[in-house]
C-alpha cells in the first residue's frame, strides 16, 4: 500500500525562527543556571576566586578581580556545626554578587551554536590557582568540601537535564538572567 502524505505550511521560515528563538532562550538559561550553581559551589577564603568569574561569550576573558573584595575577608564565620573558621564559606554571597554584577548582560548575546565560556583568571600575587582548585590540588576548610565546583555543577546539570528539559523548567530556563536573581531551576 502507498500513502501519500500533503501537508501545506502557511509560512515554514517563521515556524523555524520562532522554533529557534525558543530554543535559545532555554540554551542561554542553561548556561546561566551553570552558572549561577559554579558561583555558589566556588569554595571561598576572601571570596577573591568567587568574584573572578567570567562569562564569555565567543571567546575566553581571563579576569581576577581580587583586589575588589580584598576588603570582604578574612573574618570570624560559624558555619552550622562546624568550629569558627577566619574566612568565608562556599556560596558567601558578597563575591558572588561580585561576579555578578561584573557580568550582568554579557548572556545576552548568547546565539546557538556560539561558544560560551565560564573562566577564572583569580591570581593575585601568588599564580593563578582555579584550576587547582578544580582539580583537588588546593586543601580545602570544611566549610568549602568537596570543591571541584565545575565538575560537580556539570554532573548536576547533567543529572536534571540528561534526559531532557520539561516545559516548567524550559520556562524557568528562559527567564534566568545574569545578576537578576538565582533561581536554581533544580540545578
Amino acid at each position: 500500500m502507498i500513502a501519500t502524505v500533503r501537508v501545506k505550511w502557511d509560512d515554514l521560515d517563521a515556524a523555524f525562527d520562532a522554533l529557534e528563538a525558543e530554543l535559545t532562550d532555554v540554551a542561554r538559561g542553561l548556561t546561566v543556571a551553570l552558572w549561577n550553581c559554579i558561583l555558589v559551589k566556588t569554595p571561598q577564603y576572601e571570596g577573591r576566586m568567587a568574584a573572578s568569574w567570567n562569562y564569555c561569550i565567543g571567546s575566553p576573558e581571563y579576569v581576577d578581580r581580587s583586589e575588589q573584595v580584598e576588603f570582604v575577608g578574612p573574618r570570624a564565620v560559624k558555619v552550622g556545626n562546624l568550629p569558627i573558621s577566619q574566612g568565608l564559606y562556599r556560596g558567601h554571597p558578597v563575591a558572588v554578587a561580585f561576579a555578578n554584577v561584573a557580568n550582568t548582560g554579557r548572556d545576552e548575546g548568547f546565539r546557538l551554536g556560539t561558544p560560551v565560556w565560564i573562566t577564572n583568571g583569580v591570581d593575585h600575587g601568588e599564580g593563578p590557582y582555579a584550576q587547582d582548585v578544580e582539580d583537588g590540588n588546593v586543601r580545602l576548610r570544611p566549610q568549602n568540601l568537596p570543591g571541584q565546583p565545575v565538575q560537580r555543577t556539570l554532573d548536576r546539570l547533567g543529572v536534571r537535564f540528561g534526559e531532557g528539559v520539561s516545559a516548567d523548567a524550559a520556562r524557568q530556563l528562559k527567564n534566568l538572567r545574569i545578576g537578576h536573581g538565582t533561581t536554581d531551576v533544580g540545578a
